[in-house]
């Protein structure tokens, strides 16, 4: 049996060229960065990681490149969110045969489905994967926030979904009642939003991780363009610090 997802789960930030293009060589500097301040896991390309402005090929690469650099020292999580089930379940393949730990999603950004129509979406997914399953609980106008009762009901009834990114308002309180309404099969529950509730998450709501960005002031692609490629690139090489 797999080791329980604890602790840091780095969300792995994408640099890119001059020419805007995936950065294969500091994207690789980035993960033995990571790995030596002491992630306990990686996670990506999310939308820290702005997998909006890549390409399936390049989303691809990526995970081809993080699954290879990272060589099996700690847990990689492929992040797998796509317009429609379908193509989100041949990525969710794909990251397995790359060899990636587990897959994250969240429901369809433009769709926004209904609480059956994400529950159908997840269970493409399930049938999809024999890998561990995180559903990301992301706030709009991006995210589909799903109730207490469906993420539990997925956690119940879904085989690999295992594991909730939570990231609705306000969080500690959301992971409590997830936790309570899941019960023993959900495995944990992790953090998000850049990190800013950990203290709160930890002490009131007992979450098991958290998914920070690998460079804090990336953070901002959240709440910004979702696209660096509009700015000067920020290559990899020169990350100075881990976000703790």
């Amino acid at each position: 049996m797999a080791k329980p997802w604890r602790g840091i789960f780095v969300i792995v930030v994408t640099p890119f060229t001059e020419s805007y293009e995936l950065d294969e060589d500091s994207l690789r500097r980035e993960i033995r960065f990571c790995i030596e301040a002491g992630a306990h896991g990686l996670v990506g390309p999310a939308n820290a990681s702005e997998f909006p402005t890549l390409s399936d090929d390049e989303r691809k690469r990526w995970i081809e490149i993080v699954v290879q650099e990272t060589a099996g020292q700690i847990p990689v999580v492929a992040a797998t969110t796509h317009g429609h089930a379908l193509p989100a379940a041949a990525l969710s393949r794909f990251a397995e045969q790359a060899g990636a730990d587990g897959v994250m999603l969240m429901p369809p950004p433009i769709l926004h489905p209904d609480a059956e129509g994400c529950y159908q979406y997840y269970k493409a997914i399930d049938q999809a994967v024999g890998i561990p399953i995180c559903v990301q609980n992301y706030a709009g106008p991006a995210g589909t926030p799903m109730s207490t009762q469906l993420l539990a009901r997925m956690c119940r009834e879904l085989a690999h979904v295992e594991y909730i990114k939570e990231e609705t308002l306000p969080e500690p309180r959301q992971i409590s009642a997830t936790l309570a309404a899941a019960g023993d099969a959900c495995k944990g529950v992790f953090g998000g939003q850049g990190g800013i509730y950990l203290l709160d998450e930890y002490r009131a709501a007992g979450h098991t991780a958290t998914c920070p960005p690998a460079r804090r002031p990336m953070s901002r692609c959240r709440f910004g363009t979702y696209s660096n490629r509009a700015r000067k690139p920020r290559r990899a090489a020169s990350l100075t610090r881990f976000c703790r």
